[in-house]
């Protein structure tokens, strides 16, 4: 008989039961910063259990309406993630992710956290995100999106630089489920409205382009379709009106009324697209789109959009204050790490002389310094004031933000951005 072979039961109960506790531990820091980054937007929902892969539930803050209406905002799952270093990875279930059709649940945001204190970094992925970075894997039959913890780690893109701009997007993501469940209902009922915050998300980062205010634009064009649409509603319900009618008299005064303003010289129907069709708006967003694609295949999108959000919130707070009635420059200078854009900081002073510098494109701004990781913009108020109707700066701050984003993209890019 052989010697028998001992087994150290003691100890690997102490080393299950470490791995056991600081998985737990891991578990309750995802979930605590989590819940600490949401909360100031958002209705944090406690939840008994795991709900399809949600550690916390989250619904915007909406008073006037709550669970008890018949159609409640829509809900977003949220699952936390903390991770110690790169060794670590990450899996989760592909029915959390997508539906049985292999469409990006909208709704799904996933928090990765790691570092402690003053070392801490936090990375926010949509499920459109988690598709396109995470492999496909099956563990014991089960379908799963899983990436190395490294190589998360690694997608600096996804690195949150803004929580303001982060929490847009969730916020953003949650208003269009809920226009979409509504534009379901109401096309089946007839009815369909516009609203200025149907738009992607990508076309709310606050950089300027040669056209103009994208989303004052889509929101136009799609007010004039709606215009269209309910010219056509009104005419094909006076053609089911004269159809249904029993007296001639009435069917043709109804043609009269209803229907003789829309008919042309030749006896069509004629409905003016003219103002539907923009094709000035089609080419900005291309050309917006490909602006964000550049800085995506660099890694720097994220601090970009961190960048640019602070100097917007910086511009809008100052411009919309009355100007000093001595005031003749406004002197900006925006600092901001030179790597991933991050850790921006705006400070704007008013001053009563013009900076020496190269003049921008527009005149209405000089270039003091530009390189990266600085630039220093002295604004000409008085240019500035007497800008064309549109610019005034109190309404749109993109007079302030144009200079500073063509100086910005000189150094990112080495030559001015196709946005201009």
């Amino acid at each position: 008989m052989g010697a028998a072979i001992k087994i150290p039961l003691i100890g690997w109960g102490i080393r299950m039961n470490s791995i056991w506790l600081k998985s737990m531990q891991n578990g309750v820091l995802g979930e605590a910063r989590a819940k600490s980054f949401l909360v100031e937007r958002f209705w944090v929902l406690e939840r008994s259990v795991d709900v399809q892969g949600a550690d916390l539930l989250i619904q915007r803050k909406l008073t006037a309406r709550n669970f008890l209406d018949y159609s409640p905002p829509p809900v977003g799952v949220v699952q936390a993630k903390f991770i110690q270093d790169g060794k670590t990875n990450i899996s989760i279930p592909r029915s959390y992710v997508q539906d049985r059709n292999g469409d990006a649940y909208d709704e799904f945001f996933l928090l990765v956290f790691t570092g402690f204190e003053d070392n801490e970094r936090m990375f926010f992925l949509t499920a459109a995100d988690v598709k396109q970075h995470f492999d496909e894997a099956v563990d014991k039959e089960k379908l799963l999106f899983r990436i190395r913890g490294r190589d998360l780690l690694s997608l600096a893109d996804k690195e949150v630089q803004s929580k303001r701009r982060s929490l847009n997007e969730i916020e953003h993501a949650l208003s269009n489920a809920d226009f979409r469940r509504n534009r379901r209902f109401l096309g089946n009922s007839g009815h369909l409205t516009v609203d200025r915050s149907n738009i992607d998300v990508a076309y709310t980062v606050p950089f300027a382009n040669w056209y103009g205010n994208i989303i004052e634009a889509f929101y136009e064009q799609k007010s004039n379709a709606k215009g269209v649409l309910d010219d056509l509603e009104r005419c094909g319900d006076a053609l089911r009106a004269m159809i249904s009618a029993t007296d001639p008299i009435e069917a043709m005064h109804t043609y009269e009324k209803e229907l003789h303003e829309f008919i042309d010289g030749r006896g069509y129907l004629a409905f003016s697209m003219d103002k539907v069709w923009n094709e000035d708006l089609y080419d900005s967003a291309r050309a917006h789109t490909r602006h964000l694609d550049r800085l995506s295949e660099m890694g720097i999108r994220s601090g970009y959009e961190a960048l640019m959000t602070a100097f917007d919130h910086a511009i809008q707070d100052y411009a919309n204050k009355p100007p000093s009635a001595s005031v003749v420059s406004t002197h900006i200078t925006v600092t901001y790490n030179p790597r991933d854009l991050g850790k921006a900081e705006v400070e704007i002073l008013e001053e009563d002389r013009l900076c020496a510098g190269a003049p921008s494109p527009n005149q209405w701004a000089r270039i003091v310094e530009s390189k990266a990781g600085r630039q220093i913009i002295c604004y000409d108020e008085g240019r500035i004031h007497a800008a064309p109707a549109g610019y005034a700066p109190a309404i749109t701050p993109e007079i302030y933000i144009l200079p500073f984003q063509r100086a910005l993209d000189t150094v990112i890019f080495g030559e001015e951005s196709d946005l201009y």
